[in-house]
């Protein structure tokens, strides 16, 4: 179970970096029309490809996750959990908030394919806002969301996680997609390079501001006696 949760999360990580970071970074700079040496495709196609693949990725893992969580939090046999999963995905908090990220899920993937065959902005922008929107329901399916999720602890989590994901999911996918520009071989195509960098550089730079000051809240909030700290090993 842990393995499935743990695999959805870095396709929904990787997806939120991603669909951001082509938005802001590798579009803008000229990356994404720059054609692979040797190839018929450019990099903006070839990363289409791979969000594609990543929505599908996540989509599997989340339902694989679900089968396994529910198993456990019912106390049911694999071989006899599927008739109760109806039950659960409407009855438990933790079910419907599956439910949720299976419904944006699907819609994600069909705009990552369409993507594929003609890039739109409004494409573009319904894949951010669907990604961004399952990033979300991590949060508040964690335990700062026990509390309802319309609070304090909720809402800093949430921009914690949404602040780390284009930081991290974007290291990923441009070292993913645009490794080759670092290459000998794309040598022609250094000149997009700084920009893209220095694109990256900066949307990380903001989104590590936000993510260290809303770790250091969520401290005050996880952590009720700071001896834990240093009196546990």
């Amino acid at each position: 179970m842990v393995l499935s949760y743990w695999l959805f999360l870095t396709g929904v990580i990787f997806l939120a970096g991603a669909l951001f970071s082509r938005f802001i970074v590798t579009g803008p700079s000229g990356a994404d029309v720059c054609v692979i040496e040797g190839g018929k495709r450019c990099f903006g196609e070839t990363a289409s490809v791979v969000i594609f693949l990543s929505a599908l990725f996540t989509f599997v893992f989340n339902l694989i996750h679900l089968v396994f969580h529910a198993s456990v939090m019912t106390e049911t046999p694999l071989t006899g959990v599927f008739p109760i999963l109806p039950i659960f995905l409407v009855k438990t908090k933790y079910g419907q908030l599956i439910l949720i990220r299976t419904i944006l899920l699907l819609p994600l993937i069909i705009v990552a394919f369409l993507t594929i065959r003609r890039p739109r902005l409004w494409l573009a922008l319904s894949g951010i806002a669907l990604s961004f929107s399952i990033v979300v329901t991590l949060s508040i399916s964690g335990h700062q969301g026990v509390n309802g999720y319309f609070n304090l602890p909720v809402v800093t989590d949430t921009l914690h996680i949404t602040a780390a994901a284009p930081w991290i999911g974007g290291i990923f996918f441009i070292r993913l997609c645009y490794s080759f520009l670092l290459k000998a071989g794309g040598r022609d195509l250094w000149g997009v390079f700084p920009d893209l960098i220095n694109r990256f550089s900066n949307l990380a730079t903001y989104c590590v501001y936000v993510a260290g000051v809303t770790g250091i809240v969520l401290v005050f909030f996880r952590v009720k006696d700071f001896e834990v700290l240093t009196g546990t090993t």
